[in-house]
């Protein structure tokens, strides 16, 4: 699973893209977790924004076999981290689409999020156009423009309905800032912007903007409880971000897909990235062993007393909790 979170404020050395590859730490999971997760979270830090980017580095092959080898944080333009999960074949071609169109593109706040949608149509319509071949023999678009008057109609309805169910095969999280204009109470300036990238049977709201913070992988129903149980949004700072990312790994513990070695880096205003180190591995660890859930101990079991007055018998005449 992978996480970005957004904050503010740190200064650091701006790196290239390809200089940018985060360091493996395991000490912070336990060595019973497995699988894929990562989530991307906003925060602030002093007057400017960041933005925490969390993943872990596991890759399997279900009923094959998994191994920590994935660096699962990637680019797709100088200054725009992107975090992958699913198949690593699609997550690597669908990065490669974001960064060949991103490449040419100014964003601004008006045109974002149009800018994040074409990239992943464009891999819909290039899945669509292999599949397509590789069953018939002709393209996409020659399929659409004369299978109905040369294949028989329940064929091309089947192929059609075929072409429809297929799904991006990978999600990402995309983050960066972009210079927003002045409106109401809110001052000109950098702003953080956060994009999840998911595909479903359904094919709804494939590419979001987020707010706050976004996860994906199989670890993201975990993540997101724990990072809204701690009430995480963009004017935290930076080190609360730090540690409620850090927090919300732990509570992928044992979801089948989650790895057990951690990467959290941040993202700062200039477009370079900063990881987290040893001592703040440490510091996150203290911080967990004091404010973290923690396992009832057999003596304290004796808390948990039962009385009869906590039930009272059933009352199938009251209708009020039904109204």
């Amino acid at each position: 699973m992978k996480i970005i979170h957004l904050t503010k404020g740190c200064s650091g050395v701006n790196l290239a893209p390809e200089a940018a590859v985060s360091t493996v730490k395991s000490k912070a999971a336990p060595p019973e977790e497995a699988y894929d997760y990562l989530h991307s979270c906003w925060c602030s830090h002093g007057k400017e924004p960041r933005i925490v980017l969390c993943s872990d580095w596991q890759q399997q092959i279900e009923g094959i076999g998994a191994a920590e080898t994935r660096n699962k944080l990637d680019w797709v333009k100088n200054g725009w981290p992107v975090l992958v999960s699913d198949t690593l074949c699609h997550a690597d071609a669908l990065v490669r689409v974001y960064a060949d169109h991103l490449r040419s593109v100014e964003l601004t706040e008006e045109n974002i999020l149009s800018e994040m949608k074409i990239p992943a149509q464009q891999y819909k319509g290039i899945l669509a156009n292999d599949y397509v071949q590789q069953m018939l023999g002709v393209d996409y678009n020659y399929f659409l423009q004369y299978g109905k008057r040369r294949f028989p109609d329940d064929f091309f309805r089947e192929k059609t309905n075929e072409v429809a169910r297929i799904r991006l095969g990978a999600s990402l999280i995309i983050s960066g800032f972009v210079v927003c204009t002045a409106i109401g109470p809110y001052k000109q300036g950098l702003n953080s912007f956060l994009f999840a990238v998911e595909d479903n049977d359904v094919h709804q709201n494939v590419v979001t903007q987020q707010t706050d913070f976004a996860a994906i992988g199989s670890g993201a129903y975990n993540a997101t409880a724990a990072l809204f149980h701690r009430g995480q949004h963009l004017e935290r700072d930076l080190m609360y971000t730090i540690y409620s990312v850090f927090e919300a790994k732990r509570f992928t513990d044992g979801v089948p897909g989650v790895g057990e070695a951690l990467s959290i880096d941040v993202l700062e205003p200039q477009g370079g990235i900063r990881q987290l180190s040893d001592a703040g591995y440490d510091y996150c660890e203290k911080l967990y062993a004091r404010f973290g859930p923690r396992q009832i101990s057999k003596t304290h079991k004796n808390k948990f007393e039962m009385r009869d007055e906590f039930l009272e018998p059933f009352d199938t005449d009251s209708n009020g909790a039904w109204e």
